[in-house]
């Protein structure tokens, strides 16, 4: 059986990087460059997705677009943990893969003694969150062990409709809205669910000048802990750890 001459043709660039393999001087099958270099290339991206674990090295990466997509929701999930780290103390990393089930961040927040288990999304949108956005994460917390707790951080805060849903949700849940920087939040609360973990807190709110505009005042959520800053606990704690 006889068959016809096959003519293929690539870009140059293909041929640069996929080389075509002659099989006999009358026919031509084109395939593809070894495995070697597709696992060169597999590997190079995952060295750019090490590039950064922290706020501090995100911002320090170079010939970025910063108004994409990409680049301003990764950079909001780096403030919340920047965040969640210096207000609260708590120790988490940021999942950064495509199979997360989307849980943006993993962590753990030890306190008193306890040590309770976190997993986060953070919705960086220009409107605020509504119930689905809860619902969401009420799924993926499902899959998650009973002791542990869901943090939904929205950079534009929540609906109504989303907090009525975050209150009545039998999963336990903490909604915060993160300011830019990551330096503090605009709010930060906890469900019904969740009491049993923070036996002991609460959360006031301290007025503050606003940063640019002096004659404006903003709200930012305290927690406390038995009456006293937990912020202020956590420092004597940490001092304490280190003698």
């Amino acid at each position: 059986m006889k068959f016809p001459n096959v003519n293929v043709f690539f870009p140059r660039k293909a041929l640069e990087l996929f080389p075509i393999k002659q099989i006999s001087s009358r026919k031509s099958v084109a395939f593809f460059a070894p495995r070697t270099r597709l696992f060169s290339l597999s590997s190079q991206v995952q060295q750019q997705k090490q590039e950064h674990d922290s706020l501090e090295t995100f911002l320090a990466l170079k010939n970025l677009n910063t108004t994409a997509s990409v680049y301003t929701g990764t950079l909001y999930e780096y403030e919340t943990i920047h965040c969640l780290q210096n207000i609260f103390g708590v120790d988490s990393r940021r999942t950064g893969q495509s199979y997360d089930c989307g849980i943006d961040f993993r962590g753990y927040w030890t306190f008193f003694g306890k040590r309770l288990c976190l997993i986060g999304q953070c919705k960086n949108h220009y409107t605020r969150c509504g119930p689905r956005h809860v619902r969401e994460l009420e799924g993926t917390l499902s899959h998650e062990s009973p002791a542990t707790c869901g943090i939904l951080s929205a950079k534009k805060g929540f609906t109504e409709a989303a907090k009525l849903q975050f209150k009545a949700s039998p999963w336990p849940l903490i909604l915060m809205a993160v300011r830019p920087g990551g330096d503090n939040c605009e709010l930060f609360m906890w469900n019904n669910a969740a009491e049993h973990f923070f036996d002991g807190f609460q959360v006031t709110v301290q007025f503050e000048n606003h940063p640019e505009i002096p004659a404006l005042t903003i709200e930012r959520p305290v927690l406390m802990y038995q009456g006293k800053p937990f912020k202020t606990l956590l420092k004597k704690q940490k001092l304490l750890n280190q003698q």
